[in-house]
């Protein structure tokens, strides 16, 4: 086999690349690596131990969006970017912001200890929660392009570890986000991410050391 995944099914960085490589049915090797316990042999694979790797004909590539976007090139069908340089810039742009945003706020309202700290979060996520809210109101679909994308998995992960922050921080999904809840309904149905989902127990237990402080899962 000419290409494998190392990665651990915690994490949501791993997660993005495996739904795209679940979505363009590209046959691999998926190596799961112990993040608490990361074998010798792997730091001799990849020495910054981080998770995910990919090594495809005899190279190896790192970063889980810049995974996504070699997946992309290197396997056509289906098409997760749009032909168009506009739309391609528009999937690249909210990918960021995403980060920025989304991702960054759901660690920072996880790892925060101080209950005066974790209300300034979740009233920083909240809003950027509204916000994507607005934006896939902008759509003519459920997507945040006319079809799924790799905006779509690239952020969906930290949406399927929510349970993990309303678990230990009581913060479930606002109500009123009737975008992001019909988003989320669609991804949902999809086959890529029904064949990868794991439970809400399944993260609450593997994110708990992170939520008293003693970070682990990323």
């Amino acid at each position: 086999m000419s290409l494998k995944l190392y990665g651990a099914n915690v994490c949501p960085f791993v997660h993005r690349v495996r739904l795209v490589l679940a979505e363009k049915q590209v046959d691999h090797e998926y190596v799961a690596i112990d993040l608490r316990h990361k074998p010798d042999w792997y730091h001799r694979v990849l020495p910054t131990g981080r998770v995910p790797l990919l090594e495809h004909n005899g190279s190896r590539i790192w970063e889980s969006s810049i995974l996504c976007e070699y997946l992309e090139d290197a396997f056509a069908t289906p098409a997760l970017l749009s032909s168009s340089p506009i739309e391609r810039a528009e999937v690249r742009l909210f990918i960021d912001w995403s980060s920025t945003h989304i991702v960054s706020g759901f660690y920072k309202l996880l790892s925060a200890q101080d209950p005066v700290a974790q209300e300034q979060h979740k009233e920083a996520l909240t809003s950027s929660l509204r916000e994507f809210d607005t934006r896939l109101g902008q759509k003519s679909g459920p997507f945040l392009q006319s079809r799924l994308s790799l905006a779509d998995f690239e952020i969906y992960p930290w949406f399927e570890r929510w349970a993990v922050l309303e678990h230990y921080r009581a913060f479930p999904l606002p109500e009123n986000l009737e975008n992001l809840k019909n988003w989320l309904t669609a991804l949902e149905a999809s086959r890529s991410v029904k064949g990868l989902r794991e439970s809400d127990d399944f993260f609450v237990e593997q994110y708990r050391d992170y939520a008293v402080g003693e970070r682990v899962p990323t």
